[in-house]
């Protein structure tokens, strides 16, 4: 929980793109609102501004990651137009998650 200069307590959410292999952080934001699939694009486009587009995305289960607009399968969308591919991950399983593996020593 973080105290804002208001005065009323928020917790923070963050999304997050990184490299798997590095872990190197591409893209994030952070916000005091619920996630949601217009700021994992946005997320996306960011990091993709900046390092350019990858070839697969490895995405949580969540209904934001899990939305059409991040399908691969829909021809005029953002996924298909780059030609990203897209891994989910295993449900229920918290270890197939490597983003959780920067968090681990903070």
């Amino acid at each position: 929980m973080h105290l804002i200069a208001t005065g009323h307590v928020i917790r923070p959410w963050i999304t997050i793109f990184t490299d798997i292999r590095s872990t190197k952080v591409m893209s994030f934001i952070v916000r005091e609102a619920d996630p949601n699939t217009t700021v994992v694009k946005k997320c996306l486009r960011l990091g993709i501004e900046k390092y350019g587009v990858p070839n697969e995305i490895y995405a949580d289960n969540g209904k934001d990651y899990t939305a059409k607009e991040l399908s691969e399968k829909y021809p005029l969308l953002v996924m298909s137009v780059l030609g990203i591919g897209k891994i989910t991950v295993t449900p229920y399983h918290g270890q197939a998650k490597p983003v959780g593996k920067i968090f681990q020593d903070t």
